[in-house]
């Protein structure tokens, strides 16, 4: 027993250092996985639109084929014929459709069809990326039509200052512009890095986008269940957080706060960290209604209390009907799993935490093995299902029951005789 759980231990440890080595490689492939599960039902919209609209065009191109037109004449009258064993035949037979006028059809669709797949990838990177750039010139656009001088030049941070130093803290308004300035330099650099992994993520994105193509055309059995279980998770996941957000940031917009579109944007991804992203998108505005001027303790209570209503309204209501039981994961699992992968992939691994280990419940929930079943079930919080004795062992002859004897003959018995 030791020693498989010393086993164990050196696994984690040898899987971390390699998740954590293999950083910038995985986590950008990760993300795009996720964001191609979430774009399927838009890619495979996108690919059934060509056996709509490409009746007419292949109609079009397999009445002007050059195979068709040569295998046709005219007659005095005007009036199509075909060549049929050296004599003509009559209009009817003339535009019934030949190999010819198929083959230059199947050539038609086969060159649209390619044409519109690659296209329909396009659509689905700039739809994504269209999105992102949206979002961030939203935010830059909050961010430079703040007012920040009234933010600086407060009483309420002289207040604050004057309570520290009373607790024996001495810290000055320079000294928290000194901390802006060394603060600022590190921000550009994570906004550097995200852009770089942005960039990453894009172009591996591209690639997952054409391997879904392939898997929906022609999808493969034994992967279908994994990937409607983890994408019917994303899908809801990401519209409760897309609702949560969205209700956050227009109670704040009612309630006069600075930096909605931040705090909106900051409110979606942190609901997929469990536990402390809801509470940390709810403390989040305090900061900003507590310094501004303009604002009372009415104020300051009702940014409290409406962010956390609807957290835990949605959260608590909505995302169970949505999500079903089937996803509901231990506390300590949760907790486990947001230190292991923000560990290793630090925030944008906690923000992962949750799907990465719930796409793991799901595939071992999927296979038919009895560990897996009770790995699933210690994910969950279950007590693992038990096959009972009366399912485990054989059913008992009756005569055995009654004090006889066997009446007939053991299978075995039979083979050695």
């Amino acid at each position: 027993m030791v020693a498989c759980w010393s086993l164990l231990v050196i696994a984690l440890c040898i899987g971390m250092y390699f998740l954590s080595w293999l950083e910038s490689v995985l986590l950008p492939g990760v993300v795009a996985v996720f964001v191609t599960l979430l774009l399927e039902p838009i890619l495979g919209t996108l690919l059934v639109l060509p056996n709509v609209f490409c009746v007419a065009p292949c109609s079009l191109v397999s009445r002007c084929c050059p195979r068709r037109q040569a295998a046709t004449t005219t007659s005095e009258a005007g009036l199509p014929l075909r060549r049929v064993g050296g004599d003509s035949v009559g209009l009817s037979t003339a535009l019934a459709p030949t190999s010819e006028t198929r083959s230059c059809q199947c050539s038609c669709r086969r060159i649209l069809g390619g044409f519109w797949e690659v296209l329909s990838v396009l659509l689905c990177v700039v739809f994504v990326v269209g999105i992102l750039a949206g979002l961030v010139a939203a935010v830059v656009a909050s961010l430079a039509n703040t007012d920040w001088n009234k933010y600086k030049d407060t009483s309420k941070l002289d207040s604050i200052l004057k309570f520290l130093k009373s607790m024996g803290i001495r810290i000055t308004s320079e000294d928290i512009q000194g901390l802006v300035g060394k603060i600022a330099p590190v921000l550009v650099a994570d906004v550097v890095s995200t852009a770089e992994l942005l960039v990453i993520t894009s172009l591996l994105l591209i690639f997952c986008l054409v391997a879904d193509v392939s898997l929906l055309k022609t999808p493969i059995p034994a992967l279908e269940p994994y990937r409607n279980a983890i994408r019917r998770y994303l899908l809801f996941k990401t519209l409760i957080s897309a609702l949560i957000a969205v209700a956050v940031g227009f109670a704040l917009w009612l309630l006069r706060v600075d930096l909605v579109v931040l705090l909106a944007v900051l409110t979606f991804f942190l609901n997929f960290i469990p536990n402390l992203g809801p509470f940390v998108a709810t403390v989040l505005p305090l900061p900003l209604v507590f310094l501004d001027p303009s604002k009372n303790l009415q104020d300051l209570v009702m940014a409290l209390v409406v962010p956390f209503a609807l957290h835990n309204t949605i959260g608590c209501v909505l995302e169970p009907v949505l999500l079903g039981t089937g996803l509901e994961l231990h506390p300590i699992v949760l907790i486990f799993a947001l230190t292991f992968w923000g560990s290793v992939w630090g925030v944008l691994g906690a923000v992962l935490s949750v799907p990465l280990t719930s796409a793991i419940a799901l595939a071992l929930n999927e296979l038919e093995h009895p560990y897996a079943k009770v790995i699933v079930a210690v994910m969950q919080g279950r007590k693992p299902a038990v096959a009972s004795e009366a399912e485990e062992l054989p059913s008992l002859p009756a005569d055995l029951g009654s004090g006889g004897r066997y009446s007939d003959p053991l299978p075995w018995a039979e083979q050695s005789s």
